[in-house]
């Protein structure tokens, strides 16, 4: 567990900003993937918002289990933040990109090199702050 602990570690030296950067980016991500992979499309959007709701559980769940106002609990979050939740934000992120793909098609038709420029810009700053995320 050494490894999960030190990544932790280092997540945990992300801002809010940076949280909010990241989950930019894993929903970019979920826009990119999914408008180029054309299978993904044919998935109805009840089962994304199944997934969504699957994976958001646990990240609510642990906002909700520190009392005080929002803030409080996000700031909370950003300093207990490990691996784990990492993983859980990007697949809930990906999903609802995924979601969004389908309900609006013409995002297919964006090049995906806009996409990758905008992962790239809106990566920098949580780069800066930190590279093991």
């Amino acid at each position: 567990m050494f490894e999960e602990e030190f990544i932790a570690s280092k997540l945990r030296k992300f801002s809010l900003v940076d949280i909010c950067l990241v989950s930019l980016v894993y929903f970019l991500v979920g826009l990119l993937v999914s408008t180029n992979y054309y299978p993904l499309l044919h998935i109805s959007w009840i089962f994304y918002l199944v997934l969504i709701c699957i994976t958001s559980i646990p990240i609510i769940l642990h906002l909700f289990t520190v009392y005080g106002l929002l803030l409080d609990r996000i700031h909370h979050y950003v300093k207990t933040n490990n691996p784990a939740y990492q993983t859980l934000l990007f697949l809930t992120m990906f999903f609802l990109g995924c979601i969004v793909v389908t309900f609006i098609t013409s995002l297919c038709l964006i090049p995906s090199y806009i996409y990758i420029i905008l992962i790239i810009i809106l990566a920098i700053k949580p780069m800066r702050s930190n590279l093991f995320w």
